[in-house]
Formats: C-alpha cells, structure tokens, sequence
C-alpha cells in the first residue's frame, strides 16, 4: 500500500490523540451558533451508528489492524471529512501525522484508494483466515492447492457476494445505479459507488485506483511466492507433525500415550500463530517463528522418541 499505509497509520494516530474523538462529538451535535455542525441529535440512533464503535487502531504491519481501520473508515468517509474541516477550524493541528490525517481525509482520491485498498488487504489474507479456522492445517488442504487459491483470490477482479459486503452495498443497489452486468470489475464498482464524489471526480480517479489495485495485487502475489519456499520447509512440515494420520504404527504409537496428545494440544495453538507471523510478519519475527517451528518438530521427534522404544525396531531410528 505504499504511502497510502502510512496515510492509513496516521489516520488512527489522529483520531486516537488526547480529546479528538470527543472534539468531533461535540461538533457533530452542536449547531451553527455554538461552532458546531448540527449533523446528529445527542443521543440519537444516527449519532450512536456513526460514533460507536469508537475507530479502532492500526498497529504497525499487523494487517488485520489494517484491515479494521479501513473497514470503519468505509461508510464515514464522508461525515468524517465535514467532521474534521470543522475541528482543523477550530483549533491549529501540530504534528506531521495530524497535518498528513486531515489531508488524506479531505482528499476524493485517498478515500476511494482507501476502499479499494479496504477489499484488496480482505482477499489477501486467505491463508491467514485459513489458518486461524482449521486446528489441522495439513490435514485440510495441500499446500499447493491452498496458495492456487490465495494467489486466484487477491487477484481477482469479480463481483462477489464476498466483495460488495466488504464494499457496503447490496448487488440490487449496484444494479439499479450501474445497470445489471454480470461482468462488473469490483474496482470499478467501488469507485462509481463511492458517497459524497462527483460524477467528475470518480471519473479523475477512476484510472488510479485500476492502476493502484494492480500494483497492490502483483506485489501481494509476489511476496506470497517470495515466502512459500520457507512455509514449504517450516510451517508446513509442522503442520504435518501436529496432525498425524492414524493408520501410521508410529503415530498410531505416539499418539497412545496421554501426555504426548496433551503436548499436541499446547503446540497447535503456538503453530498458528506461527503460521501467520511466517506470513505477515516483519522479517525478524519471521526468522523467529521459523526457528519456533523447527524446535517443535525436533522437540515431537524427540517426545515420541523416548516414548516409544519398545514398540518401535532400533532400525526404525536409525533408518
């Protein structure tokens, strides 16, 4: 993403300094007279749906942080930019991502790349949900298969059910302002549909956002590709060790004894959060849970190991 992160980062700085949040309440109920906007009655149902949940943060290159922000951000855009005119008004903002935060908020272009951005970080962390919702990751799908349909996902450009819930619409919305074509570019959609724009102003930017998904969408396949060697040699093979097949006699011997089922289920919940580190993670955080990975392995290894002399041949071991 770019700048167009560090716009997103500074947004939730922004909005969670000291007394903003309730600065933009109070301006969002009182009237005209009092330095106020008058755009909600205190208490109302509308003023309660805008203002609650409060906005949440985006912590550094965790993108499901990313992914939240945006996702709030999504149907305010438009009050949220009235909103803060009015608080920049008002008082004389310091600070390089305050002065950055009003910018991008005020900017058409920012807050259509933002939805954009919204649905391409949504469709590039499939192997992320994957993960968190199978215990048994090997189990459930080759990893082979499982990157074909990350790398078709993020880079897709259909309308799906999926997409137009990300975007905030319904598809009978879409095709009564855009006309029923089954063959709708969702990066399209999202800019035409975008509250508070001119027909003019999606038009400018209608070219930026194709080129800005195609930059983000070949840069996210291209980092997928980049780590499936090191997933393929580290979480993969452990994923494998925590979820043994049963018709193996080895196995089937490990997996008698108690205290190697209860070492199982303390590792699996460790794996996962391994898993996504590989993925998401910094490049130190990476080499961390790599080096976390290999020590479980070795660690099970070990475990059955001293478990299971007996019922195993010595050239089992040594083989």
């Amino acid at each position: 993403m770019g700048v167009l992160h560090e716009k997103t980062i500074a947004i939730s700085a922004y909005l969670h300094e000291s007394g903003t949040w309730n600065r933009m309440k109070s301006l969002a109920v009182l009237d005209a007279a009092s330095g106020g906007l008058a755009l909600f009655a205190e208490g109302s149902h509308a003023f309660h749906q805008f203002f609650s949940p409060a906005p949440p943060r985006n912590i550094g290159e965790r993108p499901d942080t990313t992914a939240a922000l945006l996702s709030w951000l999504n149907g305010r855009s438009r009050t949220l930019a009235q909103l803060v005119r009015a608080d920049s008004l008002s008082r004389t903002l310091k600070g390089k991502q305050n002065i950055m935060a009003k910018d991008t908020l005020l900017n058409p272009r920012d807050t259509v790349l933002r939805r954009v951005a919204y649905v391409s970080v949504k469709q590039s962390m499939y192997m992320y949900y994957f993960i968190e919702g199978h215990e048994n990751v090997a189990a459930s799908a080759s990893f082979q298969a499982l990157l074909d349909k990350a790398k078709d996902i993020m880079t897709s450009t259909t309308l799906t059910d999926r997409v137009l819930e990300y975007l905030g619409h319904t598809r009978v919305e879409v095709e009564a302002a855009l006309g029923n074509n089954p063959r709708h570019h969702w990066v399209n959609v999202a800019v035409q549909m975008t509250p508070g724009l001119t027909q003019g102003e999606k038009d400018v930017v209608m070219d930026d956002a194709r080129d800005f998904y195609i930059r983000v969408a070949q840069r996210m396949q291209a980092h997928l590709d980049l780590n499936a060697v090191n997933i393929m040699r580290s979480t993969w093979l452990a994923a494998r060790m925590l979820s043994v097949p049963m018709h193996f006699p080895f196995h089937r011997a490990a997996l008698g004894h108690e205290c190697d089922i209860k070492w199982r289920a303390n590792m699996r919940p460790i794996f996962g959060t391994c898993c996504g580190t590989i993925l998401y993670g910094t490049r130190g955080d990476r080499c961390a849970a790599a080096v976390q990975i290999w020590q479980m392995h070795w660690q099970g290894c070990y475990r059955r190991r001293q478990q299971t002399p007996k019922l195993l041949p010595t050239s089992f071991w040594k083989g």
